[in-house]
């Protein structure tokens, strides 16, 4: 037991570092973070001091921090990634802030780029 508890201790001191880190590049506050990320000043004051947030905190605070949630569930070990591309997440999470009329146009040219041929001729020539 006292193992599991130490290393829960290692995991919410790796989040709340990075979580220190963070708001310290942005030169943001507490208060500024709770207000950019819609949670209470006290649930940011938690996890400063190592509580880990739970998955819907984790989404508001990637929202505030222009990140994927990925990253942030990897960061709390809340949850392990399958698959480790960090490309495919960025790009998961930029879609997931398009509204729906944007998110057509993205879909469209994807499938578009998965139509081309891979040595870039038209499918006509």
């Amino acid at each position: 037991m006292i193992f599991d508890d130490t290393w829960l201790i290692i995991v919410d001191m790796k989040f709340n570092d990075w979580l220190l880190e963070e708001m310290k590049k942005r030169g943001w506050s507490q208060a500024e973070l709770a207000r950019r990320s819609g949670l209470t000043r006290a649930a940011i004051s938690n996890y400063v001091s190592g509580q880990r947030p739970n998955s819907v905190a984790i989404d508001k605070l990637a929202k505030a921090f222009q990140v994927s949630p990925s990253m942030l569930f990897e960061i709390t070990s809340i949850t392990k990634k399958v698959v480790n591309d960090t490309w495919a997440d960025e790009m998961a999470y930029k879609l997931s802030l398009l509204d729906e009329s944007r998110k057509k146009i993205a879909d469209k040219f994807i499938r578009a780029l998965l139509d081309e041929p891979k040595d870039g001729s038209s499918k006509g020539q």
